[in-house]
């Protein structure tokens, strides 16, 4: 049986710069919130276009750099374990 994969998303901070452009950070954990190593996690828009991308450190931490506001869907997944998708409107 797959492991279910849970977002502990201790930090999804969404931080102003002085372009407004956005960070998102978080952190991966499995179901016994162990850090999950070199997930993926990718953003997208609404309509399914990939708009960055990164792995997770061996914290199971990430950042998504320089990102304007809008309507995107999160992505982590990682190979055994399930997907989880996170949508989030405008900030």
């Amino acid at each position: 049986m797959k492991t279910q994969l849970f977002l502990l998303l201790l930090a999804l901070s969404i931080l102003s710069t002085q372009a407004q452009s956005l960070s998102i950070k978080g952190r991966v954990t499995d179901a016994s919130q162990e850090a999950v190593i070199a997930a993926n996690v990718s953003l997208w828009t609404i309509d399914s276009t990939l708009v960055t991308g990164v792995t997770s450190d061996a914290q199971g931490k990430f950042t998504l750099h320089k990102i304007k506001a809008g309507d995107y869907r999160l992505s982590i997944s990682f190979i055994g374990l399930l997907s989880a998708i996170k949508v989030k409107s405008s900030y």
